[in-house]
């Protein structure tokens, strides 16, 4: 089971009104919470439940606080989960960085501003490039389909950007 919800297209701002904290934790947060607490009454023994987050929810990357607010409590829920299921369900956590496919805002931003989105990603991300929906595919893959010795696993998948801009 995989469970990718989210919108981190959220005000960013030192004062912002709690009804736009309320609904960016029920995107962010809460409907993650809600799709596991009813996968549960059906989920086998040794299955798998993988969240896709975001290095937001680790790390100070310049995103809106309420995106990141949420993103932090999802790992502390997957990692709780991940202790109380034991054997019943491996729970792992996926952490991205910047993903490029056609639409998003990476590609919006690269036609807009070619040289300044790739600047950015040059002076943020070590290996120098975004990251792509397939490599996010494998890693899925590998945590649910070809392997049964991780739980409660954290994993970035970001070029280096967190290594690089919170150590």
């Amino acid at each position: 089971i995989v469970l990718c919800i989210g919108n981190g297209a959220l005000e960013n701002g030192t004062n912002i009104n709690l009804l736009k904290w309320q609904k960016g934790f029920e995107t962010n947060l809460f409907c993650s919470i809600n799709i596991v607490n009813n996968l549960l009454k059906v989920v086998r023994e040794g299955g798998s439940i993988i969240f896709i987050n975001s290095i937001c929810g680790l790390y100070r990357v310049g995103a809106s606080p309420i995106y990141s607010c949420a993103k932090s409590a999802l790992k502390v829920y997957a990692d709780d989960l991940a202790a109380k299921l034991g054997s019943r369900a491996r729970v792992n956590s996926i952490y991205p960085g910047n993903i490029l496919c056609e639409g998003n805002s990476w590609d919006r931003k690269l036609k807009s501003d070619r040289e300044g989105t790739l600047k950015y990603i040059s002076d943020n991300v070590p290996l120098n490039k975004f990251i792509y929906p397939e490599e996010i595919a494998s890693l899925i893959e590998y945590l649910s389909d070809l392997t049964t010795s991780i739980t409660g696993a954290n994993i970035t998948i970001d070029g280096g950007q967190s290594a690089k801009n919170n150590v």
